[in-house]
């Protein structure tokens, strides 16, 4: 409670600042087209609050102590999203409605997960409607969202009873890693690897494992603020495993909504505002997040390491951590992969967007669409990404992300 208090205290401060200080600046500037007030703006919110929200995460959990690494997750997370929404104001991409008081901003930022407003499910894209108002949630959502929490949490509890055991790995390819190491690491025995069923079966089943954590995690903050506040919030994930119509829809509508709405307005937008590329955009959306995942990968080896080094101050570990290529760290971790992976998940994105653009093959996805059941449809998408969905995965892994989150369900223990 402390921690979470805190982020809040903080969040409020960067909100007043930006209130006060940012909007009227890129308000004038919008008017006298003056490029001080911007230069101002750019070096307050990227100079000066960024970095500090970048590194508040570090001091907390020493300061509180956090061992667990879903807590260094939600204190790490939340700041982020901060941050995106601190870039998305400067750039004039947050929504009208919310800056039309203090209040009604104040709520809209600190909020970690977005407030759902009136007429926010239209999907004309127009937000000039000063009046919207947050939703109310009822009983009934409060009752759904209680519901699909347990749902989560009775599966995540029986897929880490069977995973923990044999250590995330449901089907062993040790003996196909060993085979492509003797002929050496061809191409056609990579490919071989990374697309046979086994393989693809792991990865599928740590794709919906993970889908389930930040679910029921998002599930469980959403909760809070509908009964503390009684205001209704974005259903962070929409079954992305198994209602995607597209990697577009997966990303966009389904996995993570708050995150895709943040990167959409703190980092998506305004690349597109100055590139006029939306290609471009997509590849930087993509090549961020993949970076700030990798910054949450830093914050959880910190927490590990913190629990061994008691002694070390905040900048030695960290130094440690980055500088050290993985000597002295109790667990090896490569730093990059969740960026290797986002940024082929973007390379899907941008193949799409050709194909329709072109209408290149299209008829091959559109008799897919009328043909093959919803279910299968989705499982292609799914497919798409999962031979590589083991550089995603296999840090949390090996880091102990899952095995931390399996402490908060109930779960079979062979004794």
């Amino acid at each position: 409670m402390s921690m979470t208090f805190t982020n809040l205290v903080i969040a409020s401060i960067v909100a007043y600042i930006i209130y006060f200080y940012v909007i009227p600046n890129r308000t004038n500037n919008s008017n006298s087209n003056n490029s001080n007030n911007s230069t101002y703006n750019y070096l307050l919110v990227y100079g000066i609050l960024l970095p500090i929200l970048f590194t508040i995460p570090f001091f907390l959990i020493d300061l509180f102590q956090v061992d667990n690494l879903i807590m260094a997750l939600g204190t790490g997370f939340i700041p982020l999203v901060y941050c995106l929404r601190c870039s998305e104001t400067t750039c004039g991409f947050s929504p009208k409605y919310v800056e039309v008081s203090f209040m009604r901003y104040w709520l809209w930022f600190i909020c970690p997960v977005s407030i759902l407003f009136e007429d926010d499910n239209n999907k004309d894209g127009k937000d000039n409607n000063n009046n919207k108002k947050p939703v109310k949630a009822t009983r009934q959502d409060i009752r759904n969202k209680l519901w699909e929490t347990v749902r989560d949490f009775i599966l995540i509890g029986f897929f880490l009873s069977i995973l923990i055991p044999r250590d995330f790995t449901f089907f062993s390819i040790l003996n196909d890693q060993k085979e492509q190491k003797e002929k050496g690491e061809t191409i056609l025995l990579f490919l071989k690897l990374f697309f046979q069923p086994k393989h693809l079966f792991n990865n599928f089943i740590m794709a919906w494992l993970t889908n389930m954590v930040l679910s029921s995690g998002m599930n469980i903050i959403s909760l809070g603020i509908n009964i503390v506040s009684s205001i209704k919030v974005i259903d962070v994930t929409q079954n992305p495993m198994f209602e995607s119509s597209s990697p577009s829809d997966f990303w966009g509508n389904r996995w993570n909504k708050l995150v895709h709405q943040t990167l959409k307005g703190g980092v998506y937008k305004p690349i597109r505002s100055m590139t006029n590329s939306a290609t471009v955009a997509t590849l930087s959306t993509f090549f961020l997040s993949g970076l700030l995942h990798d910054y949450l990968l830093v914050l959880f080896t910190f927490t590990r390491e913190r629990r061994r080094n008691t002694n070390d101050d905040i900048h030695s570990l960290i130094m440690n951590i980055m500088y050290s290529n993985n000597d002295g760290l109790s667990v090896a971790v490569s730093f990059g992969n969740q960026t290797l992976f986002f940024l082929w998940n973007a390379i899907l994105i941008a193949l799409e967007s050709y194909i329709v653009k072109h209408n290149d093959f299209l008829f091959v996805f559109e008799w897919m669409k009328n043909n093959l059941p919803k279910r299968v449809i989705s499982l292609l998408v799914v497919l798409c990404a999962v031979p590589l969905g083991h550089l995603f995965t296999d840090e949390y892994t090996a880091l102990g992300v899952y095995k931390d989150y399996s402490l908060a369900v109930f779960g079979i223990v062979q004794l």
